[in-house]
């Protein structure tokens, strides 16, 4: 939990949830992904339950090289599960459940759109690619665990598809935003872009939502020398989208939280709620 920006309450439609109901009712995924956080290239990641659940309570992960079978023997085991939590229940998703108008192909795009890019969303999945999956899961916290730094419950869908696709087909085609993106280009020669980078095409895109922009962006930050050379401005990885100073450190090392630019549906929101 991050007391940079305000705590929600846990859902309604997570609370209620059981083994069964996880099974036997609709798959819920506009409330899924209603004020959830969305990572892209997410691997089996955990940090960002760890430093912002309690603010988020349902979490979207996308990342076209996780088998299903490490991704499920990870949760279950138990060092590399989520410390302080039990698995209320699993689901597997069908993906025209997951994308009920489709998954826009990356590789569909435009070519003149690649101008910036260093590659193709084809180019890293040539040698025995993971079958594409998508895992619902839902946690609790354990008896004894710490109320203020685990919320109650949270949700967690992990989706293997390539991530620009993924945001389109989750967010774009539905109409929604996530209350927040987790940033990072973890490298190594597994990407085919630089999610980092505003020129390229995940910057581009998430800007294109008719909505506009997630309300936070997690992410590290770029240093500005100023006047002084001694002196420096933390500025955001994409700065012409969420510019400014960030609201703070998310841990240490230079992970900042920034809060896009206040925009008519945020006043209104304050006007509602007053």
């Amino acid at each position: 939990m991050n007391r940079l920006i305000e705590r929600l309450p846990a859902p309604d439609w997570l609370m209620r949830q059981t083994a069964r109901t996880m099974q036997d009712e609709p798959f819920p995924l506009l409330e899924i992904l209603k004020d959830s956080l969305y990572y892209a290239g997410a691997g089996m990641d955990g940090a960002p339950v760890k430093h912002f659940g309690g603010n988020i309570h349902s979490f979207v992960y996308t990342d076209y090289l996780v088998r299903k079978n490490n991704l499920l023997d990870k949760l279950s085991s138990r060092h590399g599960g989520f410390v302080g939590f039990s698995i209320v229940g699993i689901r597997e998703i069908p993906l025209q459940d997951v994308f009920p108008q489709g998954l826009y192909r990356t590789a569909d795009l435009d070519p003149r759109l690649f101008i910036n890019e260093r590659g193709r969303p084809d180019d890293f999945l040539h040698h025995d690619p993971p079958q594409p999956y998508a895992l619902w899961i839902v946690f609790e916290r354990q008896v004894g665990r710490d109320p203020e730094t685990r919320p109650a419950r949270f949700s967690l869908l992990h989706i293997c598809c390539e991530s620009i696709a993924g945001y389109i087909g989750l967010y774009t085609h539905n109409g929604i935003l996530p209350r927040m993106l987790y940033l990072i280009n973890h490298g190594y020669g597994g990407n085919w872009t630089d999610f980092e980078d505003e020129k390229r095409l995940y910057a581009r895109t998430v800007a294109s939502h008719p909505q506009g922009l997630p309300l936070y962006l997690a992410g590290r930050r770029n240093y500005v020398p100023l006047h002084q050379p001694e002196s420096r401005t933390a500025r955001s990885r994409w700065p012409h989208l969420y510019p400014g100073p960030p609201l703070g450190e998310v841990w240490p090392d230079g992970f900042e939280i920034w809060k896009r630019r206040p925009t008519a549906d945020d006043t209104n929101e304050k006007g509602d709620a007053s």
